[in-house]
């Protein structure tokens, strides 16, 4: 998502590591769909700078039932 976003913002990496703070590097790695490292307060910054909202939801799992 943040890919999709950045790059329709017309950004670079490292523009939009410098619009909140960080470096280059710290935007690939939340780039890469392997990371999990993600943070609410980063992606909430990132969010800011793209002009978007960080919307987080719980849905409920759903079970298989036995037949």
């Amino acid at each position: 998502m943040i890919y999709t976003a950045r790059t329709k913002a017309g950004l670079t990496q490292k523009h939009l590591a410098e619009l909140i703070g960080t470096k280059q590097p710290v935007i690939a790695r939340l780039e890469d769909a392997d990371y999990e490292g993600h943070s609410i307060s980063i992606l909430q910054k990132i969010a800011y700078a793209l002009n978007q909202r960080v919307v987080i939801e719980l849905a409920p799992i759903e079970h298989e039932q036995s037949a």
